[in-house]
């Protein structure tokens, strides 16, 4: 051991075993006995001293008070533990629950790990940092406060997914069940509780019982099958109300969307009237052989992994129905079982059994329909290779093929600063589907002779003129990052010219690069090859930053965007706030990109009402972590972004996802709301409730899929 303290402990340790081997020659029991003690006492004490020894970090800072608004402001003088000392699964220090009050009275909670009486977390350095409440703890105001928080890691084993909450009145325990096991947790104060699990909470799914209330997580509305390999499939049926097939039901099978799995994989729809037939349900080796000549068709199976798929819907008189022997979940939304690629459909014996009825044993598709509700003769298709230029690739392989024999810098620009030359890049390139060709140009530095920039996939592709206006900053991960250059460069046709609050122009034919203040960007520079759509003319005065919310990793933070057009529409946009601005953020090359308000955004002629009071949607983004708060925070990549407007009678809005409960008082005259959290949902549903001034209520739900 070279811990100067575990030497020590060595030290007495060979020292004492001496003192032992004397007692013993000398028989002495009574001394013998005393050493022995002395002994374990030093060893427990080591012990206890190795637990407890653990390096520490500088505190993770807080939010900026500007952008958490009153009732997500906890009160420092309220904030207690809970005590709950929740065990962690590989022995680290426990997990706790702090609770405290907001400014309006909401009551707000946080876990973490306790060390010495403090909340923090231990990164994946092995360092604990004590933990932040402005923009870290989530205020909320329902019935239950149940959430599932979790600390990522690059090893699945070591993810935690810290399942708490406060029970509501009248409970007096919770049952979490999750990950195959059963736990039974007492209440701490003020109704908390808290559990810990390895993985994430897919992996989990985690399911709290709350007296008479049932709470799923990551719930998947209807019924998934596992994948042989990784992830998972679910299918989707429901009968028809219009159109050819009107009262036939139709079932598609899609690959779950998950962390680690591409998307891709969607069936052919397949249809069958259960007014007349109990069930119905198709049997093939995916993808068929049409979808691998044409990969781009409407229902493709895409480049996702060949399978063999059993899908299809049952009746409620259907009893039980197993493939193989083992049984397969049923459900009103159909029903699927997954095979290994290479799984033969005439080897798969599908076994039905009515309710009062015997077990009726079925190889291959039955009681399909045709759009005209003839029945469809039933076919054991055998599974058909998949050309190596067709089968999955890698999530890195790129869309682009360039031509590396044209790649030339076409053009450079010494920089004001002293920095390195900024240069553009040119080059041929072809589609990798279909071989179509592009004129591609990139923007980028020259360093020690060699183009510096992102990669090829990255450039603007296209027919000539290209023409691209970017912004760079200092830091793009900082909390209010510096704009120091805009760039103006593409390839012109000597007939576009470039418009700055300075005046018009004309740009020469071929590659062009120009250096403008950084106080210009995109929204004052612009081309004369861009029309503009009057009908998505901004009003004049009416763009503001309605609502802010803090970026998870301490980065600049998130504003809702509004503004109005020309034609009557009210229009948001969620962004990153940069001087003033809301847009893009590119932490790779510290590119900053305002949001193009002329060009729309998500926009509505028409405002909430009373039936109808919140106008909001779900938007998820992927994207890399941040290294150094992936470490000290464990934070999840990707962001998911909740926002919208609210009817102006509506007082709060309450947001359950599977992570937190939130409530917020929508802001401003636009009556806007915005959440922000770190990583993707990919399971489990979002409910929103607004309160109305006079106490009632209007609740939504919609799953996440």
């Amino acid at each position: 051991m070279s811990d100067p303290r575990f030497r020590v402990l060595d030290a007495l340790g060979a020292e004492l075993d001496g003192a032992i081997a004397r007692e013993r020659r000398r028989r002495v029991p009574r001394a013998r006995a005393f050493v022995l003690t002395l002994l374990a006492t030093l060893f427990l004490a080591g012990a206890t001293a190795t637990a407890s020894y653990l390096l520490t970090g500088s505190p993770i800072p807080g939010a900026h008070a500007r952008d958490v608004p009153d009732e997500s402001t906890p009160l420092r003088e309220t904030a207690r533990l809970m005590g709950l000392d929740a065990a962690d699964p590989a022995g680290g220090p426990p997990w706790d629950v702090r609770v405290s009050r907001s400014r309006t009275g909401q009551l707000c909670t946080a876990v973490g790990q306790v060390v010495d009486g403090r909340l923090g977390i231990v990164g994946l350095d092995d360092r604990f940092r004590t933990l932040p409440q402005l923009g870290y703890d989530t205020c909320g105001q329902a019935p239950v406060l149940v959430g599932a928080r979790v600390f990522d890691a690059p090893r699945r084993a070591d993810v935690r997914t810290v399942v708490s909450g406060v029970a509501g009145a009248g409970v007096d325990r919770v049952v979490v069940d999750g990950g195959g096991d059963t736990r039974t947790l007492a209440l701490g104060p003020e109704g908390t509780f808290i559990t810990v699990f390895a993985g994430y909470p897919e992996d989990v799914a985690p399911v709290i019982r709350l007296g008479d209330r049932t709470v799923a997580l990551a719930a998947v509305d209807g019924p998934r099958a596992a994948d042989p390999v990784r992830g998972a499939w679910t299918v989707n049926a429901d009968e028809r109300a219009v159109g050819d097939r009107k009262g036939q039901t139709c079932a598609q099978v899609q690959r779950e969307r998950s962390r680690d799995v591409d998307t891709g994989g969607m069936s052919y729809p397949v249809c069958g009237d259960l007014h007349d037939d109990a069930f119905f349900f198709e049997v093939a080796a995916l993808p068929r052989a049409e979808e691998i000549r044409k990969p781009r068709q409407t229902y493709a199976w895409g480049f996702a992994a060949p399978r063999t798929v059993v899908w299809g819907a049952t009746r409620a008189d259907v009893e039980r129905l197993t493939i193989g022997g083992k049984p397969v979940e049923l459900s009103p939304k159909g029903f699927v079982a997954v095979f290994p690629a290479g799984t033969r459909p005439a080897d798969l014996k599908v076994e039905v059994t009515l309710r009062g009825g015997e077990p009726r044993q079925f190889v291959g598709a039955q009681n399909l329909r045709a759009a005209d509700g003839s029945r469809r003769a039933a076919e054991v298709r055998e599974p058909v290779p998949v050309p190596a230029a067709l089968r999955p690739r890698r999530r890195s392989s790129s869309w682009l093929v360039p031509e590396r024999r044209t790649v030339r810098i076409a053009t450079r620009v010494g920089d004001p600063a002293g920095g390195p030359d900024w240069a553009v890049r040119t080059f041929d390139a072809r589609l990798r589907h279909n071989g179509r060709q592009l004129s591609c140009a990139q923007l980028g530095r020259v360093e020690a002779g060699r183009f510096v920039g992102p990669p090829f996939e990255q450039a603007a592709c296209g027919r000539t003129p290209i023409s691209r206006v970017d912004t760079f900053v200092d830091d793009a991960r900082a909390y209010a990052p510096r704009r120091q250059r805009t760039v103006a460069w593409g390839v012109g046709d000597g007939r576009v010219a470039l418009t700055t609050p300075a005046g018009r122009r004309d740009l020469p034919r071929g590659p062009f690069l120009i250096l403008l203040a950084p106080e210009l960007t995109a929204r004052e520079v612009s081309f004369s090859d861009r029309r503009s759509i009057p009908r998505f003319a901004v009003v004049p005065g009416s763009e503001r930053v309605a609502a802010r919310a803090p970026d998870p990793d301490g980065a600049a933070p998130y504003g809702l965007l509004e503004w109005r057009t020309a034609d009557g529409q009210a229009c948001t946009y969620a962004g990153r706030v940069v001087g003033g601005a809301v847009g893009t953020l590119d932490p790779r090359w510290n590119r900053f990109a305002p949001y193009p308000v002329q060009e729309g955004g998500s926009c509505a002629q028409t405002a909430p009402t009373r039936a109808q009071p919140l106008l909001f949607g779900r938007t998820s983004v992927p994207g890399e972590a941040d290294p150094v708060s992936a470490r000290v925070r464990r934070t999840l990549p990707g962001r998911t972004i909740i926002s919208g407007t609210a009817h102006r009678d509506v007082r709060e809005i309450t947001i359950e996802t599977p992570r937190d409960v939130r409530t917020l008082r929508p802001a401003g005259p636009g009556r806007a709301f915005l959440v922000v959290y770190d990583g993707e949902f990919f399971a489990g549903s979002i409910t929103v409730t607004a309160r109305f001034t006079d106490g009632t209520t209007h609740r939504t739900t919609m799953p996440i899929d």
